[in-house]
């Protein structure tokens, strides 16, 4: 079997000798009761494409700098909303808080070792769920911690990776991906990190997920042992899921525009990743960035009228912003040293 391990930002593949889902399977999930086999037991590791080996970048510089396709105007946005994203600024990867126009930049944790990634702000802009790794080897809890740098706890601890967390509209739960029960599936838990139900049992590399705005449904991206992963959708209560794209996408958070009808993914397109955005019904598929550089990780603002995303178009990945139809590409942070990923929009509250 495969099983999906986050590591340094990116999913990687690990093909496994023998099958670890408990024989209780959904039972289980109350506590993690197992960790991962021994290193040695794996027969091959894969990287998915765009993701690193280096520990020093989760996306590299291009070999030269490409001019943003237009920096008029930043994409109109909500004054008082912030976008939560990752840094290793300061030598380590950290969650900072920037709001929307570039200002009120501030760093939210402080942590001197580990790995940190894909943050998550709460609808009122309180608190930031992410998940973390202690050391370089993975085992991935998720964390939470009010936007002022107070409150930091660990909601998942134990052995195994929990990753990738998403808030609920209302504030109240916390969906993420886990291999608790052997596979990667989805589950969703209280925010104090109790309550721990299981949404999917596919049993197929379920990764990702995302609550739609009015909290019905889910997306998130399922990987085949190919390496192939697609973009679905399930009802908020775990069935119903069906697949939404043909197109390959990557392995990140899909992001729901303001009324439910788009999701923006990150795609590959000629060695190059690209913000896309899927229509829900249908499954059409538009690219809305270009050129040569790398463009990942989008976010929708909380009006649905702008998208913040991660790109290397003028060096070391920094965040942008544009337009939801890809026009007027605005730069928003330029750090001096290190890099900035995975931002995520508050959502409205």
């Amino acid at each position: 079997m495969i099983s999906w391990q986050h590591r340094s930002g990116c999913w990687r593949g690990v093909v496994l000798p023998t099958d670890r889902r408990p024989a209780d399977g959904r039972d289980s999930v109350t506590r993690r009761s197992h960790g991962w086999l021994p290193l040695a037991a794996a027969l091959v590791v894969l990287t998915l494409s765009g993701c690193q080996t280096g520990a020093s970048s989760k996306h590299p510089g291009t070999s030269k700098a490409v001019t943003p396709s237009s920096t008029a105007h930043a994409a109109a946005v909500q004054p008082v909303s912030k976008i939560a994203f990752i840094s290793n600024r300061t030598g380590t990867f950290n969650v900072y808080v920037v709001n929307a126009d570039g200002g009120g930049l501030r760093q939210v944790t402080r942590f001197r070792s580990g790995d940190v990634a894909r943050p998550s702000l709460s609808p009122d802009g309180k608190s930031v769920v992410f998940d973390r790794s202690k050391t370089a080897n993975g085992d991935f809890d998720i964390w939470i911690v009010r936007s002022d740098g107070h409150g930091l706890r660990d909601l998942t601890p134990g052995p195994g990776d929990d990753t990738a967390p998403s808030w609920s509209p209302d504030g109240t739960k916390v969906l993420f991906a886990s291999d608790r029960a052997g596979a990667y599936d989805i589950f969703v838990m209280k925010a104090s990190g109790r309550g721990i139900v299981q949404l999917s049992d596919r049993g197929r590399g379920d990764l990702a997920p995302a609550f739609s705005r009015d909290g019905k449904r889910v997306a998130f991206v399922e990987c085949d042992q190919s390496f192939h992963c697609q973009l679905w959708a399930m009802n908020a209560n775990g069935k119903g899921a069906r697949r939404l794209t043909k197109t390959p996408v990557e392995a990140e958070r899909p992001s729901w525009s303001l009324n439910d009808t788009k999701l923006a993914v990150t795609v590959k397109q000629a060695g190059n990743l690209d913000v896309a955005v899927v229509v829900v019904r249908g499954g059409t598929l538009q690219r809305l960035t270009h050129g040569a550089a790398d463009d990942f990780q989008p976010s929708y603002s909380p009006d649905g009228t702008g998208i913040a995303f991660g790109s290397n178009r003028a060096g070391p990945p920094s965040l942008y912003v544009m337009q939801a139809d890809g026009t007027q590409v605005s730069s928003l942070t330029s750090p001096n040293k290190g890099q900035d990923e995975a931002p995520h929009w508050q959502p409205p509250g």
